[in-house]
């Protein structure tokens, strides 16, 4: 009867290593592909977060111009314009619809 036990054992033992190995490799990847999407997440947070910022100094630097924006100062107006419109441009791309922007500004003309 042992004979029998152990000839089980020794057929079964390369069978349980190989599910073993299995295991760990699948851990391994998946280990890994959860890694690489908390990369991707906090790369692209903290892209947001830069695009954020750089729209906050772009409003603060429109809001002084604005407040020191006299009746004949006409090259500020030019000054103005341009800033409104980056400001447009980087709250389009901060929303997503810079490549519609693109696209539709293409076809004007």
């Amino acid at each position: 009867m042992m004979g029998a036990m152990e000839a089980i054992a020794e057929k079964v033992r390369p069978y349980t290593h190989v599910m073993h190995q299995n295991l760990l490799a699948w851990h391994r990847y998946y280990s890994g592909m959860l890694q690489k999407e908390r990369d991707d997440n906090l790369a692209m947070r903290l892209e947001n977060d830069d695009r954020m910022a750089s729209l906050g100094r772009l409003n603060q630097a429109l809001g002084q111009l604005r407040g020191t924006l006299t009746d004949g100062d006409v090259s500020s107006v030019g000054e103005i314009a341009y800033l409104k419109e980056q400001l447009s441009h980087y709250q389009r791309a901060a929303a997503g619809y810079e490549a519609d922007a693109q696209v539709g500004s293409g076809g004007e003309g």
